[in-house]
């Protein structure tokens, strides 16, 4: 079949009428954005919102529909509403002690990741020199690397004859190998690790955005750095701190291949009950219903945190002006 140019040049008028009549509907939603606030916001809110609704409500409302069901033979779901999944989850001591033992260790995971990141958080928020773009850089570049292979590397870590027990041992600090790896304290030591550019990243954000003007009337006035550390730059820093504490919680008990990988059967958390429910056992209402209860409990720190210190404050709220 040959191309025809003058075919093409008179096919072109038609093409252009196709794209005009198209394109009338969206010229005319937009010029209607324009005269209307609400209609503005709608057409600028309406993807994200029904992103949101398609790809995050609607699946949590199956499976908050499907932990009031039970299950059946060969983990067939049989349309019986019913709450005695909830009910076994808050009757039953396993279940009570795993999810304390998921809140426990998502604590101390919190507060370890804390000591650890508000000071290079600080550290990276006052400095001033050309290198702290490359440093932000660094604490973000294991967001670069798989988790998966992150976890396995600490799997090589603490292990017996890992790199930690090779170097104690050549120090002649211990005699025999200290069980690190599935312990309770490995998988902290696996959170911990995961979660520190969630701790780093807020409270840099805050720090960074305090006004020098700030710490420099406190010096005029007679206040040493420590001082002005005290009276200034923490209190403005709380709202960094309290971001990073709620991220660094709520994935730390969340957390699934750090206990999985590094504690074994020693620190078995919530998530990992609700993989091996799903998938091994087929009780899908039951392992829905472990879901919900783990939500409700994020939901409640979250809330408890909200009256505590407001959105606002969080972003910005203590920032320049």
């Amino acid at each position: 079949m040959r191309w025809n140019a003058s075919s093409a040049v008179h096919s072109m008028p038609l093409f252009h009428s196709v794209l005009t009549l198209r394109s009338r509907p969206v010229r005319a939603l937009l010029s209607l954005s324009r005269r209307h606030a609400g209609m503005r916001s709608a057409f600028l809110l309406g993807p994200a919102v029904g992103w949101i609704v398609l790809f995050a409500i609607v699946p949590l409302g199956l499976v908050a529909g499907y932990s009031f069901l039970r299950s059946g033979a060969s983990g067939a779901v049989t349309a019986t509403p019913t709450i005695e999944n909830y009910t076994r989850i808050f009757t039953s001591p396993l279940y009570r002690r795993i999810l304390a033992d998921s809140l426990i260790i998502g604590v101390e995971a919190t507060v370890i990741t804390l000591l650890l990141g508000y000071p290079v958080g600080y550290y990276l928020g006052r400095l001033k020199s050309r290198f702290a773009p490359l440093l932000v850089l660094l604490v973000m570049l294991p967001f670069w690397t798989s988790y998966l292979v992150r976890i396995f590397a600490w799997l090589l870590i603490l292990m017996d004859n890992g790199v930690i027990n090779w170097a104690l041992s050549s120090l002649n600090v211990i005699a025999s190998p200290v069980q690190l790896l599935y312990t309770r304290l490995g998988v902290v030591i696996g959170i911990v690790y995961s979660a520190l550019p969630f701790a780093i990243l807020p409270i840099y954000a805050v720090v960074s955005s305090i006004d020098q003007d700030y710490v420099d009337a406190a010096q005029v006035l007679g206040a040493d750095d420590g001082a002005a550390f005290r009276e200034i730059i923490f209190p403005m820093s709380l709202p960094g701190v309290v971001a990073a504490a709620i991220l660094t919680f709520i994935y730390a008990v969340g957390s699934f291949l750090a206990p999985a990988i590094l504690g074994g059967n020693s620190a078995v958390m919530i998530s990992n009950v609700i993989i091996n429910v799903f998938l091994v056992l087929f009780n899908w209402p039951f392992a829905c219903a472990l879901t919900i209860a783990l939500l409700l409990i994020m939901l409640v720190v979250l809330g408890a945190t909200s009256r505590v210190l407001s959105v606002e404050s969080l972003y910005g709220g203590h920032g320049k002006s």
